[in-house]
């Protein structure tokens, strides 16, 4: 199945925007509290179940980061710092539902209704 720019789809799932830990707090708020050498495990985007299939046209292809890791650290001045040691990446399609709804939806959530 190949998808293209203005091919007529239906989805049922797409990536919600979130950025949290493993743990459920904010991202922002582990970085703060976070110790030296302890790597912090974080989800930027989850799955989200739509109640009924929602139709759109294909917008485009992008590739964006779901989770990673960050190590804090400390460098030889004293000051702190983040290194990120690791990263998911997901390949998805960017589905217009509305006039100003982008929605990034894994290829396999997709089903193709014909074209405009």
């Amino acid at each position: 199945m190949k998808l293209e720019i203005g091919d007529k789809v239906s989805i049922l799932s797409y990536y919600k925007r979130e950025t949290t830990t493993n743990s459920g707090e904010p991202l922002a708020t582990a970085v703060d509290t976070a110790d030296s050498g302890e790597p912090i495990e974080y989800n930027k985007y989850h799955k989200h179940e739509l109640k009924s299939r929602e139709f759109g046209v294909i917008c485009g292809k992008r590739t964006i980061k779901t989770s990673g890791t960050l190590m804090p650290d400390i460098d030889a001045q004293g000051h702190s710092f983040i290194n990120q040691i690791g990263a998911t990446y997901r390949d998805v399609y960017l589905v217009a539902t509305r006039m100003n709804c982008l929605r990034p939806v894994e290829k396999k959530w997709i089903r193709i209704e014909g074209e405009l």
